[in-house]
């Protein structure tokens, strides 16, 4: 071609000479040496991009160093759509960055449990019961989620990339989410099921368990009285949980009763405890407690004692994580 180091020069032999018959082939040459050069990438010493499209445009003017120097973007936000979908929307801005280059949520984009890239492996399934990091990465130039078995992630530190929390073992995927596949269920998303956290764009998310629906308890400790009250959530590890037990009692005897919260089967927290001094009265049990834990799937259940006595407890758990 007749560029060199970006300079256009017109074919050799293109020149006229006067008072003499044009060459028909030498004027076509330089037809269609023009012809070609302007369906080329025009270079930047041209007035051009040196680009075909818009990102490798940016790249090559600058324009992608300037806004990644601004600042790391906060777009996007994990939902949770159905128990076989969750979704990366747009929310605060529709960027992303992914080894140091901004990209476009657009609509968004789609994690299936029955066909998606598991540990970089395209086309697997979801195991019940299993935690999952869900990162974005750059699939081809198409955006996608690529579902973590290892959970380890922090901030990046490579030139161009740094501060964008990706997988500590692949720092080509961004992190956007944490999410419970469940067994017998699927992606969930509720009360009692807290399974869909989004890393960016973090809104409140209650937790409100079943009740005890009147379980009995005399133990001489608060002890576990009804599995099927259990609240399950994961969380980051930077935001603290808020736990509570709401409700109430009924009195078997006279006698005291006493509740506590149980986190992954301890107790934890302090013992409350109310003395009701007739038969088939009713105490208020109220309890909060505020901690720090690991990015694992938790649960939490009401502990209650009736110390010899059998009352019949009515509570449930309560709380409140982000994601």
């Amino acid at each position: 071609m007749p560029r060199t180091a970006d300079i256009y020069s017109v074919p050799v032999g293109s020149d006229g000479v006067p008072n003499t018959t044009i060459s028909s082939t030498a004027y076509n040459t330089l037809i269609h040496d023009i012809e070609t050069d302007l369906n080329l990438k025009r270079p930047i010493v041209a007035g051009g991009t040196n680009a075909t499209n818009a990102s490798d445009a940016r790249d090559n003017l600058g324009i992608t160093d300037a806004i990644n120097a601004a600042g790391v973007p906060n777009c996007g936000r994990l939902y949770y759509n159905t128990v076989s979908q969750i979704v990366f929307g747009p929310f605060n801005g529709d960027k992303i960055k992914i080894q140091g280059k901004l990209y476009s949520i657009g609509s968004g984009f789609v994690g299936n449990a029955g066909n998606c890239f598991v540990n970089s492996v395209a086309g697997q399934a979801l195991v019940g019961d299993t935690t999952y990091l869900v990162c974005a990465f750059n699939n081809g130039g198409t955006l996608a989620m690529d579902f973590l078995t290892s959970l380890a992630h922090s901030a990046d530190t490579t030139a161009g990339n740094v501060g964008v929390e990706t997988s500590t073992t692949n720092k080509s995927r961004t992190v956007i989410g944490l999410v419970r596949y469940v067994a017998g269920i699927g992606f969930a998303n509720s009360t009692k099921y807290r399974a869909t956290l989004s890393w960016f764009n973090r809104r409140n998310l209650a937790l409100f368990g079943d009740s005890t629906a009147g379980a009995s308890s005399t133990a001489s400790t608060p002890t576990e009285v009804n599995p099927a009250a259990r609240t399950y959530f994961l969380n980051w590890s930077d935001d603290d949980v808020l736990i509570g037990i709401t409700g109430s009692f009924l009195s078997g005897a006279p006698g005291t009763g006493g509740w506590q919260i149980g986190y992954d089967g301890a107790a934890v927290g302090v013992v409350s405890n109310q003395t009701i001094g007739n038969t088939t009265w009713w105490g208020s049990c109220t309890s909060f407690f505020a901690f720090n834990t690991a990015e694992i799937w938790h649960y939490v259940t009401p502990l209650a004692a009736g110390y010899g006595v059998g009352f019949n407890f009515h509570i449930n758990m309560v709380g409140l994580v982000r994601g």
